[in-house]
């Protein structure tokens, strides 16, 4: 049976459509007669793994070429984020700020005089190091020191030359996170595939697609199976214009002049903008294709339930781009008038972390949590596919302020 690759080194969890998106291309390979083979990260959580369809976690990096830290089990329900101690205070000020503004002003003077009084002993500090050392009681602390550490010194030194002699000084070498093409080159013999195959890739970087350029271009063409790339972001997004390497423009160019484009690889994106802006940038043409979605899931999803109340919901993580950000301004147009007379219901289903400096999301998740949960419902955590389809169907207007 012919194969279907799906390559996905960012899937970990069910934050950020990964997993969905990952397995609607798979469900519709298996319908179009292949046989289909996740991908996946190998911080993929165990409870993902599915008795369908192949998921295979390899990959040490993600689209940012980043190394995921594999972290404990978490329920769906409850998601938090590990926070440092810096961190957790910081947002505990923030919210306290927040809900009493009448104690904001104190705490400005509290934290002012800490800054200062932090920079007045550095001060002090630099100017006790300025003091001559001779003749003070510095001065011979510093001597003192100075001895234990050469002392100190010698007999590690003196330990490291027996221990080697001996052969038993231990070598601990650190692992190396594969990138994103050494994981390819070892996995992909492994799969047999030939060129009536298929291999998807919807979530890379532009470094990442230099990386494939070079990749392919060393391959045995007559060997390779067919590559299909999805590109989700604008070409002027700073992530693109500030990727490290040849750049996209560039790299399109190479995958055009070394006639990889269109035999061994294509590319695809999701919107007419897109692919006008994608097409001006060389040779290479884009074509549109929709967005991965399990319509039959959807119908399954569907309630018959009679309502008294129109239910508007939002779907997507919790970040300036999406939009976030405007959500109370909206709520509170229609407070007084839709709301508050059971009207109108709201549930914004966000993944939501403050890490990243974003204050006007935090600001925007402290404004909807005011207010009443039977009016305004807040789940903050990813939810499972079918909840995800259940929230959608039951949905009568779907909010998406996006950028």
């Amino acid at each position: 049976m012919k194969k279907f690759i799906i390559i996905d080194h960012s899937l970990c969890n069910l934050q950020g459509h990964h997993y969905e998106c990952s397995i609607s291309v798979a469900e519709a390979a298996v319908r179009a007669g292949y046989q289909p083979i996740i991908l996946a990260n190998k911080a993929l959580s165990r409870s993902l793994l599915s008795t369908e369809i192949k998921i295979i976690p390899v990959f040490d990096v993600d689209w940012f070429n980043q190394p995921i830290v594999v972290e404990e089990e978490k329920s769906n329900k409850e998601n938090p984020e590990k926070k440092t101690f810096k961190e957790y205070i910081n947002y505990q000020l923030y919210t306290w700020n927040y809900k009493y503004p009448k104690w904001s002003i104190f705490g400005e003077k509290v934290e002012g005089s800490t800054k200062r009084s932090k920079e007045w002993l550095k001060k002090d500090w630099q100017l006790l190091r300025s003091i001559p050392l001779s003749n003070t009681l510095w001065g011979l602390l510093k001597i003192i020191w100075g001895l234990i550490r050469f002392i100190f010194g010698l007999a590690i030194k003196s330990i490291s030359e027996i221990t080697k002699k001996t052969g038993k000084l231990s070598q601990n070498p650190i692992a190396k996170n594969q990138t994103f093409t050494e994981t390819l080159a070892e996995i992909l013999p492994t799969l047999n595939l030939t060129p009536e195959d298929q291999i998807l890739i919807h979530t890379f970087g532009i470094e990442q697609l230099e990386e494939l350029y070079y990749f392919l271009e060393k391959s045995d063409r007559a060997s390779l199976p067919t590559y299909h790339l999805l590109f989700r972001r604008d070409t002027d997004e700073p992530l693109v214009l500030n990727a490290k390497g040849m750049g996209l423009k560039i790299c399109l160019q190479a995958f055009y002049d070394s006639q990889l484009w269109p035999n061994k690889i294509r590319f695809y994106t999701d919107t007419e903008d897109l692919v006008r802006k994608h097409n001006a940038l060389s040779p290479v043409q884009l074509s549109q294709v929709p967005i991965p979605f399990r319509q039959e899931k959807l119908a399954n999803s569907s309630s018959q339930e009679i309502k008294d109340f129109v239910h508007i919901v939002y779907l997507g993580d919790a970040r300036s781009e999406k939009g976030y950000q405007h959500l109370p301004n909206l709520i509170d147009a229609l407070w007084t008038t839709y709301l508050q007379p059971n009207k109108v219901r709201f549930t914004i289903q966000s993944n939501y972390n403050i890490q990243g400096g974003e204050v006007e999301i935090l600001a925007a998740k402290l404004a909807l949590s005011q207010y009443p949960e039977n009016k305004i419902k807040l789940i903050d955590h990813p939810i499972s596919a079918d909840d995800y389809y259940q929230l959608l169907a039951s949905a009568d207007i779907v909010v998406l302020p996006y950028n």
